[in-house]
C-alpha cells in the first residue's frame, strides 16, 4: 500500500475533526447481528426419556443430562447441524442423498394378434413346458426425486434491544430409506421405495446461548431396535450471538478510511475463501460447546491438521467487485434419463404349432425336430427394450456463488452465499426384464445464508456434512465445519 503513513495520518486527522476529544473504547464494531443456530438430537431408551420429562427439570438441565450421557456412552448423539445467518434472514443446510424412483408404470403389453399355437421347450433335465408367451413387462415411465438425509432450515430474529431473546422459526427433517416394497405379480410386478420421515416444525422464542428442548423426533417402528427397548429421540436448539473479535473504535475507523483511500487510488476486489474441515462427531460437539469465537475455532481445526485429528475437505476461492455476483464451479455434467418408453413388439406374432409326441412310457415330449433345435433357453420373441426418451443434466462437483459488498464501516462486508457439493453415489435399477433400466443416485450438501462479516476474519458458517450414504467407512460419523474468509483486496494498476 503506497503512502501508508500519509494516509494513516490523514485518517487520524479526520477522526480528530469528527470526534474531537473522543476516547477510544473497546467494543464490538457496529454491524448487522449474525445469529448462530445449533440443532442437536440425542437418543435414549424410552423409559429413561419418560422419567426425565416427568421430573419437570428445565430445558438446560435436560440438555446437560444428554451431554453427560453421551460422554458416559449411555446416550447417543444422532444429529449435529449448525447454520449461521443475519437477524431476520433465512438459512438452509442440507446433507442429503437424492433417491430417484418411479411414480407411473405402463402395464405389460401383448401383441394384438398371435398366429399359430404354443411352442414347446425342453430344459437340461428333460422337463417340457410351453415356450414363453410374447409379452413385455410393466415399465416405469415417470420418475420422482426424494431427498434422503438430514436438513435444517430456520429464520432467526433478535427480539429485544438487550440482544438476549431471539424469535426462531425452525424446520428440521431426517429422512431415511427403509426398503423396497413389491406390488403386483409376474410381469406386472412393480417395486416402490419406503421412506421414514422424522421431522419437526416449530416457532419458539429462545434465550441466547441457552438450550431449548423442541420435542421428540423418534424414528418409526421399522427403524427401532429389533431386540431391546424402543428409543426416544430428543431434539434441542441452542441459538446465540457468536462471540466477536473486539476492536477499538479508533482502529476500526482508521481501517475504514484507509480502505476508502485505497478505493480512490484503484478499484477494490473482494476475495471469498470457502474451506471445510472434518472431525469426529463427538469431538465436533465438544468443540462447539467450548464456546470459541470463530477465529479461535478455525485455528483449532488448522492446528489439528498437523496432528491428523482433522481433515481439510474443501478449498474454493473466488474474487469479484464489490456489489457484484460471482460463481465458481468445479463440476461435471451428468446426463441421465427421466422418462422411459416401454418395450415394444410387433402387432402380430407368428408361433408355429409344434406337435407333441408320446414316448414308450406314455409321457408327452417334444417332437424329434424340437429336440434337435432345443438349447435349453426359453424362446425369444421379437421385441425392443425400454428406451430412454427424455433426459436431464445434473452438475456433479462443487459450486460456490457469492454476492458481496463493502459495508460501513469499511471493515465489514455484507455477504450472500450459496454452496453446493453434488456427488454421484451409485446406480439404482428399476423395472424387470426388457423394462429394466438404471437411474443415478446423487448426494447433495447445500448451504445458503446471508451474513455480515469482518474483513479478513474467518467466520464459521455452519456444518456441511455429507449424508451417511455418501461417506466411506473411514469418514462415517464425521462432521464437516465450513468457514468463509472474506477479504478486501486492492487491484494492481
Amino acid at each position: 500500500m503506497k503512502n501508508t503513513t500519509k494516509k494513516l495520518l490523514t485518517a487520524l486527522a479526520s477522526i480528530a475533526a469528527l470526534s474531537s476529544g473522543a476516547r477510544a473504547q473497546e467494543k464490538p464494531a457496529q454491524k448487522a447481528e449474525t445469529i448462530k443456530v445449533v440443532y442437536e438430537v440425542f437418543s435414549l431408551p424410552l423409559t429413561e426419556a419418560a422419567a426425565i420429562l416427568r421430573s419437570g427439570i428445565e430445558d438446560q438441565k435436560i440438555y446437560t443430562k444428554m451431554v453427560e450421557g453421551v460422554r458416559a456412552q449411555k446416550v447417543t448423539q444422532e444429529t449435529f447441524l449448525m447454520g449461521r445467518t443475519n437477524s431476520g434472514q433465512r438459512s438452509v443446510a442440507q446433507q442429503t442423498t437424492e433417491h430417484i424412483y418411479n411414480t407411473e408404470v405402463e402395464p405389460p403389453e401383448l401383441p394384438n394378434q398371435v398366429v399359430g399355437g404354443p411352442g414347446y421347450q425342453q430344459d437340461a433335465k428333460g422337463n417340457i413346458s410351453i415356450a414363453n408367451f410374447p409379452i413385455t413387462p410393466g415399465t416405469p415411465t415417470s420418475m420422482q426425486t426424494r431427498n434422503v438425509g438430514q436438513s435444517v432450515e430456520f429464520d432467526a430474529t433478535l427480539f429485544d434491544e438487550a440482544k438476549t431473546t431471539i424469535s426462531l422459526s425452525l424446520y428440521a427433517s431426517d429422512v431415511k430409506f427403509i426398503q423396497r416394497d413389491t406390488h403386483g405379480q409376474g410381469m406386472a410386478k412393480v417395486e416402490m421405495p419406503r421412506f421414514a420421515n422424522q421431522k419437526i416444525t416449530t416457532s419458539v422464542t429462545v434465550h441466547s446461548a441457552h438450550a431449548t428442548y423442541l420435542g421428540t423426533i423418534s424414528p418409526p417402528q421399522e427403524l427401532q431396535p429389533e431386540n431391546g427397548e424402543e428409543r426416544t429421540w430428543f431434539a434441542f436448539n441452542k441459538t446465540q450471538l457468536p462471540k466477536t473479535m473486539k476492536i477499538t473504535t479508533l482502529l476500526s475507523s482508521l481501517l475504514a478510511l484507509a480502505i476508502t483511500a485505497d478505493a480512490q487510488e484503484g478499484p477494490l476486489k473482494i476475495q471469498a475463501v470457502y474451506e471445510a474441515f472434518s472431525i469426529s462427531k463427538a469431538e465436533a460437539a465438544e468443540l462447539q460447546r467450548a464456546g470459541h469465537n470463530d477465529k479461535a475455532f478455525y485455528e483449532v481445526l488448522v492446528t489439528a491438521l498437523a496432528e491428523k485429528k482433522s481433515r481439510q475437505e474443501k478449498l474454493i476461492v473466488i474474487r469479484t467487485s464489490s456489489g457484484q455476483k460471482a460463481t465458481v464451479a468445479h463440476s461435471s455434467e451428468y446426463i441421465y434419463p427421466t422418462e422411459i418408453e416401454p418395450p415394444e413388439m410387433p402387432n402380430q406374432v407368428g408361433i408355429p404349432l409344434q406337435p407333441v409326441t408320446v414316448d414308450a412310457e406314455g409321457k408327452p415330449g417334444p417332437s424329434q425336430a424340437i429336440k434337435e433345435l432345443d438349447t435349453g433357453v426359453p424362446s425369444i420373441f421379437p421385441s425392443s427394450p425400454a428406451t430412454p426418451s427424455a433426459f436431464d443434466t445434473r452438475n456433479t462437483g462443487d459450486s460456490l456463488e457469492i454476492e458481496a459488498a463493502i459495508g460501513m464501516p469499511g471493515d465489514l462486508i455484507d455477504l450472500r452465499f450459496s454452496y453446493t457439493f453434488t456427488k454421484l453415489i451409485t446406480m439404482d435399477v428399476w423395472g424387470q426384464g426388457l423394462a429394466e433400466f438404471p437411474v443415478p443416485r446423487f448426494s447433495n450438501q447445500t448451504q445458503t445464508s446471508s451474513l455480515t462479516v469482518k474483513n479478513g476474519i474467518p467466520i464459521l458458517v455452519g456444518t456441511v456434512t455429507p449424508s451417511l450414504e455418501a461417506q466411506d467407512p473411514e469418514s462415517a460419523e464425521r462432521v464437516w465445519f465450513a468457514f468463509l474468509t472474506t477479504t478486501v483486496i486492492k487491484s494492481a494498476k
